[in-house]
């Protein structure tokens, strides 16, 4: 019985820690005072980076179901196409400051793409036109964030952290074409996969 209600007790005090309006501050310069505010649990913003949750640039959204938990999201367009991601972030102090994110990115690919490679068709030769058909590959994303306050409602964040990458050479030559080693690394090295570094601004409502 008394195990009963110890685990009736931590179930209630979970609840009101996940319940509760969280709360952030920012500094007023015409008042010269810091002034406490309800956090915002939507946010919508814009996103660029390496790696990052959209690629080169593209729209991102956050959602904060918990206290400390949110679900973020967001799609763009990268050098392996289309991206989309989502994921669960945890803040030990929602909505500013360090967060720390788990998540997963999908990449569409691209049915043709076109560059110049060093190929070993024949004889050795450099700077040769390749075509490529780049295959959808997804990525899986373990991250730190941290963020700062401008105002009440908009925040600036920055994300670093590694993409684990789900798909081992996530691409074909479609003309024959045979890449040499240092080629074929590029090619490795280019795709979804590898170390995170973005930037976000985002608007809280």
């Amino acid at each position: 019985m008394r195990t009963y209600y110890s685990l009736l007790l931590l179930m209630s005090v979970c609840a009101l820690w996940c319940s509760n309006p969280a709360q952030a501050q920012y500094y007023d310069e015409a008042r010269s005072q810091t002034v406490l505010f309800t956090a915002p649990d939507f946010y919508l913003g814009l996103g660029t980076g390496f790696n990052g949750p959209v690629g080169l640039i593209g729209p991102q959204a956050e959602y904060r179901f918990a206290n400390k938990l949110t679900v973020a999201g967001g799609l763009g367009l990268g050098s392996w196409g289309y991206k989309m991601t989502g994921g669960v972030r945890f803040y030990p102090s929602y909505p500013s400051k360090l967060a720390f994110n788990a998540g997963v990115s999908y990449c569409t690919g691209l049915p043709k793409f076109e560059t110049e490679l060093d190929t070993l068709n024949g004889p050795y030769r450099q700077g040769s036109e390749v075509t490529l058909r780049l295959k959808p590959t997804a990525t899986f994303n373990l991250s730190g964030l941290y963020f700062w306050s401008l105002g009440k409602t908009t925040r600036l964040g920055v994300e670093f952290g590694y993409a684990f990458s789900l798909r081992d050479r996530a691409y074909e030559t479609l003309d024959g074409s045979q890449l040499s080693y240092e080629s074929a690394l590029i090619m490795d090295l280019l795709q979804p996969g590898g170390l995170i570094l973005a930037l976000s601004l985002m608007f809280g409502s």
